[in-house]
């Protein structure tokens, strides 16, 4: 990922009285200071923002050419089992993100991109620059895995589009409804802001007027760092977020964790400029918040999808919100915190809210109570309920974002009432570490309570409105909760393929009071084996390593008094094929073979999709060109009929190899031999390889190779080199008799009495090229005035020699053997 630099100026949407100039943008152009753009990734970058005297709330970007500083941190290796997006695969195999579209607001992601084919609609408003980076972030939200395992994104079959973030307001309302764009991921950030701008209420009226439209924004990668501006100016470690549209209250901002459910520290905190919860969500990300962001992107489509499939239309966002804070999981302080929010993704349990009912949609008047009973059941436990609403734009520069004020209350089914969980929000460092405590909310359009002990029996939500009268406001309520006494297995499950040698992270789910059990694993059916011993059930992981193993196998989790089997999955290597060949109508592909396979599945990349051509037992497989005139293969293990890890994908045009070769060359050796190689790319098949010299319009077999061939690189120096042009190719015999030739190199050699001077005419300063039979040749270099300049013994036939020529001009080399001049060459000098 890299930084880019900008020098254009940037009219950014007005909302308020500034409306009327949107369309004057040369009224704008004027000096202010400089803008420069940051992936929140691995870079960061600063913002200065200025704004046209003529317009006290209109914003104006000028992105200069400055290069912003670049920060690495390190952070666990590719997982997406942390957020249970593997959990939701295996539960909701057919909720994949067909039908939904994404748009990727960075640069162009690489439309050639083969886990992106066919699904691309692009809109017009994309930027012309491609990059990595949006690559990137573009395959982890809709990849789908044709390169490579870690190709695969968690919507694997939605559509994607792009929009160019040299303009950073909100795309037109049009787009989005034009194309069914109902998801758009924003991974970058400005420098840290607090304030709400004429960005953080554009997304807000977007959202508001787009009620399906979901926006979701990387928190940024400056946690380390303090605000310089606002109520929290100075704190370092909090209110960080990068960029002014992070402020807004309708849409999502991410942070990040490692695989161990740990804030990374650079991921950017809260609150927001009034003290609101943000970010709302933390994911699992490898380069940053960047990629947190874009699984809960792949996971709202997912929910989108899900409820399209149920309802016949999308959702609205404010459901989408409510639906992700309930069934993310709480990490780091308990409820909710400054750091991560109201908790970590947890996809799965998103579509399991969705799939078993667990929400309402209503709305309130005035001063109007909702109220709807809910059943808790024996032995239930770990609720967690989540209020969102779309709620009015507020006023730029506004001290407080909320408009229209909603209260969730919980009444217990003793008539005891469960306030939300709220924040204090005061400026000062122990204010915003505090732990969250009960009480009325007032400044999110997000309320949230969780509760971990639960009474059988008959809950009633309560949605209070505290808005004027006469005025609705729609809500949405989530809610989710556990069964106590129980085991489950989140990864990996039986439609897994764990790739050997890898250190993996096992996850698991457990309320069982019992909270210790020994880890053990059964591999190919050769028996149990204990891994580890007296494990805490509570961390929910333990680290294993899969170096060596190669089969299905089955994970147990063995208490005193229960033993949870995950089910037999796979592992095994992801293989790389290797082109054997590549001739005019075939072509062969081998792979190493791998212990315990039954076989191998042969794939080709057919519109969009790896799709099986052949199942085999062999390591190398022949196509027919007619047959098979797509240039992508893959090829993936099977273990007693179940997938292995999928294997990397290859054009076998871009391997570099010819029919049965991959390469014949020759170079001229100072001992006068042409020193000759081919290098095979198979020796199946194969019944002699010959060397040939042709000389004259003769052609001599000049060197015989025959199985078994020690290695697949056969060498043959030829001495006998005459004088001129001399041609040499090798030709590889098959056993079927038919040949295959192999490219020509030459050779030229001067006469006995002779050499070559080059370049000609020569730089002064250069160095003069000789090439000569290399044996005892004496040269010596005069100019016009017959002053010698230079005398050499050639004892090579390539020589290099830097001349000291004075001036420009005509130079004579005489050329000696014994003393004797044999002949004279003329080189012009400039």
């Amino acid at each position: 990922m890299k930084i880019f630099a900008f020098n254009i100026i940037l009219q950014l949407l007005v909302v308020n009285t500034c409306i009327a100039q949107r369309n004057n943008v040369e009224g704008f152009l004027t000096d202010f200071p400089a803008l420069n753009m940051r992936i929140d990734g691995q870079n960061e970058a600063h913002l200065l923002m200025g704004k046209p005297a003529d317009c006290a709330h209109c914003e104006v970007y000028d992105l200069s050419s400055d290069f912003p500083k670049q920060e690495y941190f390190e952070i666990s290796p590719y997982d997406f089992s942390l957020n249970n997006l593997t959990l939701a695969k295996f539960r909701y195999p057919n909720i994949n993100g067909m039908g939904m579209q994404v748009s990727i607001k960075e640069e162009l992601f690489d439309t050639t991109a083969i886990d992106l084919k066919p699904r691309i609609q692009l809109t017009g408003s994309e930027s012309q620059n491609t990059d990595q980076h949006a690559t990137s972030i573009a395959v982890q939200i809709a990849g789908a895995g044709n390169s490579d395992r870690t190709g695969l994104g968690v919507a694997p079959q939605a559509f994607v589009s792009s929009s160019s973030f040299y303009d950073l307001r909100p795309d037109d309302n049009s787009i989005f409804r034009n194309r069914g764009i109902s998801v758009q991921n924003h991974s970058y950030g400005t420098k840290i802001e607090n304030q709400y701008g004429e960005l953080a209420a554009a997304y807000d009226a977007q959202t508001y007027e787009l009620k399906e439209l979901v926006h979701v924004f990387s928190s940024g990668n400056s946690g380390l760092e303090a605000s310089e501006e606002g109520t929290y100016a100075g704190i370092a470690g909090f209110a960080n977020l990068t960029g002014n549209f992070k402020m807004s209250k309708n849409t999502l901002s991410v942070g990040a964790l490692n695989a161990v459910e740990q804030v990374i520290g650079r991921s950017s905190k809260g609150p927001a400029y009034d003290g609101r919860v943000k970010p709302e969500l933390v994911a699992y990300a490898l380069n940053g918040t960047s990629d947190a962001a874009a699984l809960v992107s792949g996971t709202a489509l997912l929910l989108q999808q899900h409820y399209k499939q149920k309802k016949g239309m999308l959702p609205r966002s404010d459901l989408i919100r409510a639906v992700l804070i309930a069934g993310a999981n709480d990490v780091h302080l308990p409820g909710v915190d400054f750091a991560t929010g109201y908790g970590s993704l947890n996809a799965s349990s998103g579509l399991d809210i969705l799939e078993e009912g667990g929400y309402v949609e209503a709305s309130v008047s005035g001063k109007e109570v909702f109220r709807q009973p809910i059943s808790i059941p024996q032995g239930a436990t770990k609720l967690r309920m989540a209020l969102s609403w779309i709620d009015l734009p507020a006023g730029v520069g506004a001290a407080s974002a909320l408009i229209h004020d909603l209260d969730l209350r919980l009444i217990s089914p003793s008539g005891n009432t469960v306030m939300p969980w709220i924040l204090n929000a005061e400026a000062t460092e122990q204010s915003l570490n505090a732990p969250a405590t009960r009480g009325e909310d007032h400044l999110n359009n997000n309320e949230f309570i969780s509760i971990q002990d639960l009474e059988p029996g008959v809950y009633t939500i309560e949605v209070r409105g505290a808005i004027s009268e006469g005025i609705s406001q729609a809500f949405a309520v989530a809610y989710t909760f556990s069964q106590s006494e129980n085991f489950e297995w989140e990864y990996p499950r039986t439609t897994d393929a764990l790739v050997t040698g890898n250190q993996i992270y096992v996850r698991w789910d457990s309320t069982l009071s019992q909270n210790t059990a020994d880890l053990e694993y059964n591999l190919n059916n050769t028996g149990w084996q204990t891994l580890k011993t007296g494990l805490d059930l509570n961390t929910g992981y333990e680290l294993v390593d899969f170096t060596g193993i190669s089969g299905f196998v089955n994970l147990r989790m063995r208490s005193s008094t229960s033993i949870f089997e995950t089910g037999v999955f796979t592992v095994g290597p992801e293989l790389t094929p290797k082109v054997e060949f590549n001739c005019d109508e075939d072509f062969m592909l081998s792979w190493p073979e791998v212990s315990n396979a039954d076989g191998y599945e042969v794939l080709r990349l057919d519109e969009g999709e790896l799709k099986q051509i052949d199942f085999v037992s062999d390591t190398v497989y022949v196509f027919n060109k007619e047959r098979f005139d797509n240039s992508y293969f893959s090829v993936k293990p099977y273990f007693q009929n179940q997938a292995g890890p999928s294997g990397v994908t290859l054009d076998y045009t871009r391997q570099g190899v010819s029919c049965y070769f991959t390469s014949f060359f020759g170079f001229l050796d100072d001992l006068l031999a042409a020193r000759l190689s081919l290098d095979l790319s198979k020796a199946i098949g194969i019944r002699e390889v010959l060397f040939r010299q042709y000389l004259a319009g003769q052609t001599r077999i000049i060197g015989r190779f025959e199985p078994p061939f020690t290695n697949l690189s056969l060498q043959f120096s030829d001495t006998i080199l005459p004088e001129g042009e001399v041609l040499y190719d090798a030709v590889i015999v098959l056993e079927d008799g038919s040949e295959i030739e192999t490219n020509s190199v030459s050779f030229f050699l001067p006469f006995k009495n002779d050499l070559y001077a080059y370049p000609n005419p020569l730089r002064r300063g250069d160095e003069l090229k000789l090439l000569s039979r290399g044996d005892n040749l004496k040269i010596s270099v005069y100019d016009l005035q017959g002053r010698q300049v230079f005398n050499e013994m050639l004892l090579r036939i390539n020589d290099r020699l830097e001349l000291p020529f004075e001036s420009a001009g005509i130079y004579l080399i005489e050329v000696f053997r014994n003393d004797k001049p044999i002949t004279v060459k003329k080189i012009v000098v400039y």
